[in-house]
């Protein structure tokens, strides 16, 4: 679907389409600049039409290898654990050792003439310890429950309390998660490099930039989608256990916290 939304601010757009951050790095803009501008008047100031930037947004997303919401929301819960781990866990396992790699070369080509690199280090690595983290223990106790439950949505019960203790457990680490992306964001000024940065400073704000754009699609899936099957589908088999059972409930799916502590 193609936005006509234009009254509102690239922030608004970011924050609803992630890929907008990458019609900003094609048009040489800083987000920081223009995060409280209307997209039209933007559009205005680089001579654009406006309907071709939302073409454009279109584009990347009809070619990225994730796939829109509306066709996700027709998926079961096996099919979207499946798509999870394999376009959003896979491809982070593949690219945070890239990331890695940027961040080391960018500290001894530019660590000298750039000294924002070096806390900026600690950021990152910070982020990614956490977000590996995180991703094993949603395939080792998350998803496996969620399966169980879409198999069969008796056998694995989760009373008020233990639904309420996993639901929080999901919301900390997507927390921390923010909480550490957030902080990626201010030290680059939203994915800004200086102007004289080497090839491999250059490389990694793209990377952090992509790499945000991932994260947000990731945290919708299973918070809007995923969840919400889940939740639905927990209640239909508590009603049912009621039925046969007298309302007695199951084990707790195992919860943890994968955060790396400061």
């Amino acid at each position: 679907m193609l936005r006509t939304d234009f009254g509102k601010t690239v922030e608004e757009w970011v924050e609803e389409a992630p890929e907008t951050l990458l019609l900003l790095e094609r048009f040489h803009l800083d987000f920081e600049t223009v995060r409280g501008t209307p997209m039209d008047a933007v559009c205005r100031n680089l001579g654009t039409d406006p309907f071709a930037i939302t073409v454009m947004l279109s584009g990347l997303r009809d070619n990225s290898r994730l796939l829109d919401d509306s066709v996700l929301r027709a998926y079961d819960i096996r099919q979207l654990i499946a798509y999870i781990i394999v376009n959003h866990h896979h491809f982070m396992d593949e690219e945070l050792p890239h990331l890695e790699k940027d961040l080391d070369s960018a500290l001894r080509e530019d660590g000298s003439r750039f000294p924002e690199l070096f806390p900026l280090q600690l950021k990152v690595r910070r982020f990614i310890q956490t977000f590996r983290a995180h991703m094993r223990e949603e395939e080792r106790h998350f998803f496996p429950y969620f399966a169980t439950l879409a198999e069969d949505p008796k056998a694995v019960l989760l009373g008020d309390q233990s639904l309420q203790a996993l639901t929080e457990v999901v919301r900390q680490e997507d927390e921390y998660l923010v909480e550490d992306l957030n902080a990626i964001r201010q030290a680059t000024r939203w994915y800004h490099h200086p102007a004289g940065a080497g090839d491999a400073y250059r490389s990694l704000i793209h990377r952090l930039r992509l790499l945000e754009i991932d994260l947000r699609r990731h945290m919708a899936v299973e918070s809007e989608i995923l969840f919400q099957k889940v939740l639905e589908l927990e209640n239909e088999g508590a009603q049912g256990a009621d039925q046969v059972h007298g309302g007695a409930a199951g084990p707790m799916a195992p919860a943890g916290n994968g955060h790396v502590p400061s």
